[in-house]
């Protein structure tokens, strides 16, 4: 059991739970994730984003908007990803490589 005085921490030190606890290279970055957000309760969106997976960002909501701009040195960037729609408890996520 651990301890958090915020919702966010919490769900970074869930991560790193079930990162730590599974074999090396036994779940993508998409996969580690949606095991944590099978856990949680009620509305958020997030940003994942991992050492561990340098080349990979996840956002993930539900019931929360989520909304990302890039700022470039030209102009601000907005960009469109691929939605899915997966579990349950319907967890919006968006994948995309960097």
């Amino acid at each position: 059991m651990f301890e958090s005085e915020t919702d966010t921490e919490a769900v970074a030190i869930l991560c790193k739970y079930f990162y730590d606890d599974q074999p090396a290279g036994a779940k993508s970055f998409t996969e580690l994730v949606k095991t944590v957000l099978r856990e949680l309760q009620g509305s958020f969106a997030f940003v994942f984003k991992s050492s561990h997976f340098p080349k990979e960002i996840i956002t993930a909501r539900r019931g929360s908007p989520l909304l990302i701009g890039v700022k470039t040195e030209k102009k601000l960037k907005v960009d469109f990803v691929d939605v899915e729609i997966s579990g349950p408890k319907d967890v919006a996520e968006s994948r995309k490589s960097l």
